[in-house]
């Protein structure tokens, strides 16, 4: 961000920088309006955000304008807020792509934000800062980005025939956030039903362009009486004004019977028939309800992707198995057990039909056990439920959530046995779970927007939405075409730190971690040094994390731009006191800046003197700084004493001029003869009269006066001086001296003269002389 030099005044560039180093408050001089309810934005989409400042009817001047939007994600702290836009001395500076304020709308004071094509990751809290010389104000307003389902059904007709069993399928494809919430419903003539039983819902499921789809199947074993039945696939989202529901109709059917080729004639074949129909029918009764059908077992049904600490359910379907007694065991095998071991066990036997107590005529045998202790609950089985088939068979669905570990449960193999009377040995399944990390993100490495020379830096880089923990850190510095490490902080070793052998080491670093809710985690990492110029400007500092559980590796780079904030001697003036009318030199020595660009501007009493851009004459030190002396020639007049010489300069390490001053006091200034005269003006010969003479104007006091009569000095007893006297309007002084003598008639056109010798100045002293006319006398000057 560069810095502005002239065209930002001086009020608002300081309230910019108070806000820039503190939190924001939405409080000011000004009122700012801002959205009044969340924005509700699509992804994608182009999106306003209302910044308005009221009580401002007239077209503002841009010059006294500035303008800030920082952006904070939900929940985030202040140290994570990052600017999105900057509006300073008529420069708009965008930090998002395509993020626009128009010039026309902050004239009538509109600081409205757009953003077009908004992302995930851009929902949050928005503040809008505003300044307007000599006010300011703040707003804040939220926005939401979503993306909607999209919604379809397996099949919108069903037809089944009865006695059998399908499945319908509602999937949810490409929405945004996570949450989501799917049901099914019946509706039938006698009205409309949730249902909760037969369905199965995986859990959603992250695409490669940051939205969510997920699978909600339900499955249907209808009757005759079921036929015409309609079932709804119900879908309720954050981006939806209302549910979006997809209907399937459900069609059910006799099994068609193959009537056989050839008519039966004759009582004998009737007869025949008869019988047959008779053995047929007990066979069919066998068949249908006693002979034992041994158990349809499906795979264990998983995710697409188990995710560490995140649940997931997995499912078998044991179906059409005859008789109802059925034996199911779960076992688990870790990386490091040599067997599996039995996690959980579920029997299920039929009560005796005779026993008066029982009401459904089920004993239902549970057994749950672990191996593991009491700290393994990644497992947890949901109670089966035996259904009855029209055959006489049973289904039952086994569910179990896991809740996976990745360092625990990962290549673990889990798989279920199931017993029954019908097989000789049990029916396995077997599923291996391969439990996936989620990589850290990584958004830009943090700096201050102006990187002062051997001050405190601080350089964050913040590492959000990963686990499971462990990570791995590195900070590493290139320059000049040389990378090397500078700290590195791993799990499993002793933090390096660059210089640490040393008693002060250059470096710093530390840590700062989150866990949330969903057991993910977010670091901070801070690198602390104090740069400079020779060491660090034009380097690259580079942040590389390393996750393990994903085997990801990233890395952000920042490349530090250092500036030194210049520092300057007092103004010297040669000579040390000038002297009035006469050239004088200052100079004032600036130092220890850089880059070396630099404007020095002299100035006396405001009034500018002289304006240097002073590249050329730049000297570098050997710590890579720059110095460089100003100098100024200029005349003082004595109206000068008492003002100010200011000696003023402008870089880009400061946001306003700074300066030393000189004040002109003392100025030599030497006297001014103001009138010499006699009195009375014509005296007469033989009397007394007194000739006066005035000197003014000098400084410092130190003054004498020598009278002349043609020519020759004299130290008559009649010369007074008065004490030299401070005029306050000035700031000089002024003194009379006066000479009582006895007139002589030889005076008569006679020269008598005054020099004033000022001290300081006595290399030319300062006179004046007149002709003395006598009374009587024809001929007066």
């Amino acid at each position: 961000m560069g810095w502005a030099e002239n065209s930002l005044p001086f009020l608002v560039q300081v309230v910019v920088a108070l806000v820039t180093l503190a939190p924001l408050s939405e409080q000011g001089d000004l009122i700012v309006s801002m959205n009044s309810r969340t924005v509700k934005a699509k992804v994608n989409d182009d999106v306003h955000l209302e910044c308005r400042v009221s009580g401002h009817m007239r077209e503002i001047d841009l010059k006294n304008v500035g303008v800030q939007w920082f952006f904070q994600k939900l929940g985030a702290p202040d140290t994570l807020r990052r600017e999105v836009y900057q509006f300073t001395s008529g420069k708009h500076t965008p930090y998002r792509k395509g993020a626009t304020i128009l010039d026309d709308d902050l004239k009538m004071g509109i600081a409205s934000l757009f953003l077009p094509n908004v992302q995930f990751a851009e929902e949050g809290d928005y503040t809008c800062v505003v300044f307007i010389t000599p006010d300011n104000g703040s707003g804040k307003s939220s926005m939401t980005v979503s993306a909607s389902p999209k919604v379809s059904l397996s099949s919108a007709t069903i037809t089944i025939e009865n006695g059998t069993e399908k499945s319908v399928k509602c999937d949810s494809v490409g929405f945004y956030p996570i949450s989501i919430e799917m049901n099914w419903r019946q509706k039938t003539k006698d009205g409309e039903q949730i249902i909760s039983k037969h369905i199965c819902t995986g859990s959603p499921v992250k695409n490669d362009d940051g939205t969510y789809s997920v699978s909600s199947r339900l499955r249907l074993r209808p009757t005759l009486q079921d036929d015409g039945n309609t079932y709804i696939c119900y879908v309720k989202h954050r981006s939806l004004s209302e549910a979006l529901q997809l209907t399937a109709q459900l069609t059910v059917k006799e099994p068609e019977v193959v009537i056989p080729v050839g008519i039966i004639t004759a009582s004998v074949i009737v007869s025949i028939w008869v019988c047959t129909a008779i053995i047929g029918i007990g066979f069919l009764m066998y068949l249908k309800y006693f002979r034992k059908v041994p158990p349809k077992v499906s795979d264990i049904s998983k995710p697409p992707r188990i995710i560490h600490f995140q649940e997931a359910l997995l499912n078998c379907q044991i179906s059409g198995y005859r008789p109802e007694n059925i034996s199911v065991h779960w076992l688990l095998q870790r990386k490091w057990d040599k067997k599996p071991n039995t996690i959980h066990q579920w029997n299920y036997t039929p009560r005796d039909l005779q026993d008066p107590v029982a009401d459904d005529h089920q004993q239902l045998i549970s057994n749950c056990g672990s191996q593991f202790g009491e700290q393994d609950e990644s497992f947890k089985f949901e109670m089966p439920t035996v259904e009855h088939n029209n055959d006489g068979s049973s289904s039952v669905n086994c569910k179990v959530m896991f809740w996976p570990d990745i360092h625990r449960d990962n290549e673990a193999i889990l798989q279920v046995q199931v017993q029954h009377s019908t097989l000789e040995k049990p029916v396995i399944k077997k599923v291996k779970l391969k439990v996936e990390g989620i990589e850290p993100r990584m958004t830009d490495i943090v700096i201050p927007p102006c990187i002062i020379h051997e001050e405190v830096l601080a350089v964050t880089c913040p590492i959000n939405g990963f686990k499971p923990r462990p990570l791995a850190i590195t900070w590493s510095k290139k320059r000049d075409n040389v990378t090397k490490e500078i700290v590195k902080l791993h799990p499993e070793q002793a933090e390096f730190i660059e210089g640490s052998e040393t008693e002060q080491p250059k470096y710093a670093h530390s840590t700062t971690e989150l866990e949330y809710e969903d057991r993910t985690h977010s670091v901070t990492s801070v690198l602390h040094f104090i740069p400079t110029i020779n060491e660090d400007h034009g380097a690259v500092y580079i942040c590389e994390v390393t996750h393990p559980a994903t085997a990801s590796k990233i890395c952000k780079e920042v490349n530090l731009n250092i500036k030194a904030i210049p520092k300057c001697d007092d103004i010297k003036l040669s000579p040390e006191i000038p002297i009035v009318d006469e050239p004088a030199y200052a100079s004032c020595r600036i130092y220890s800046f850089f880059p070396k660009i630099i404007k020095v501007i002299w100035k006396k009493d405001g009034i500018l003197l002289k304006t240097t851009n002073a590249d050329s004459e730049v000297v570098f030190g050997e710590d890579g700084l720059c110095n460089f002396i100003s100098r100024l020639r200029f005349v003082p007049v004595r109206e000068d004493i008492g003002k100010m010489l200011t000696c003023e300069f402008q870089h880009e390490s400061i946001r306003e001029c700074r300066k030393t001053d000189y004040a002109l006091i003392p100025l030599v200034s030497p006297p001014l003869v103001g009138y010499i005269r006699c009195e009375p003006e014509f005296p007469e010969a033989g009397k007394e009269a007194t000739i006066v003479c005035n000197a003014y104007g000098f400084f410092p006091k130190e003054t004498m006066f020598m009278w002349f009569k043609n020519d020759e000095r004299t130290d008559d007893p009649g010369i007074t001086s008065t004490d030299p006297q401070l005029d306050e309007a000035t700031g000089f002084f002024y003194r009379e001296s006066r000479w009582k003598l006895l007139i002589k008639p030889e005076y008569h056109q006679m020269e008598f003269k005054v020099e004033v010798l000022h001290f300081p100045t006595s290399h030319k002293p300062s006179r004046s002389s007149f002709i003395l006319c006598l009374g009587g006398h024809s001929e007066k000057m």
